[in-house]
């Protein structure tokens, strides 16, 4: 496995940890808790991660960009009601992705995936690998700032394990 994917695995790991983290730190009565605004959850911040995750699991195992049906997002929000259902899902599609990862060849990472121009600009695959991992650093600071507005301002300590060298 190439420096590119060693480090997108790394990196989505890690990402797929805080959020785990972020999640247990929540009280049961502020799993499903929204601000006025209508933001989403930090239930549905998480199913949102889990979801991005098979999606960009299935667009590497697949080697073509394509959005997850929209009966997947109706599935979870009706089957991962809990925080240890959430947390599963999130931890299985990690490992599909890490897998789909893992499995894309040195020399395929500089190449260009095409992306339709409704959904943004085309990636190189590299970029398609890391995707995912941005998507849940994204969501892991929408859930803190859920958390400090609820007023929960707990510093939350997570052990990382290293980026790879060069």
């Amino acid at each position: 496995m190439g420096y590119v994917q060693t480090l997108a695995v790394t990196l989505t790991r890690r990402a797929a940890q805080a959020l785990v983290t972020a999640i247990e730190a929540t009280p049961d009565n502020c799993l499903t808790w929204q601000p006025p605004d209508q933001s989403r959850s930090i239930l549905q911040q998480v199913i949102d991660c889990a979801l991005a995750n098979l999606k960009w699991a299935q667009i590497l195992q697949n080697d073509t960009y394509s959005r997850l049906p929209r009966a997947f997002g109706d599935v979870a929000e009706i089957a991962l009601t809990t925080r240890e259902a959430a947390l599963a899902r999130l931890q299985e599609t990690t490992d599909l992705l890490a897998a789909a990862i893992e499995a894309v060849d040195d020399t395929e990472v500089a190449r260009v995936l095409p992306i339709p121009a409704d959904d943004g600009v085309d990636l190189t695959v590299a970029e398609a690998c890391l995707h995912a991992y941005w998507n849940m650093v994204y969501h892991e600071g929408q859930i803190r700032y859920l958390q400090a507005l609820y007023e929960d301002m707990t510093p939350q300590i997570i052990s990382l394990e290293p980026v790879p060298a060069f």
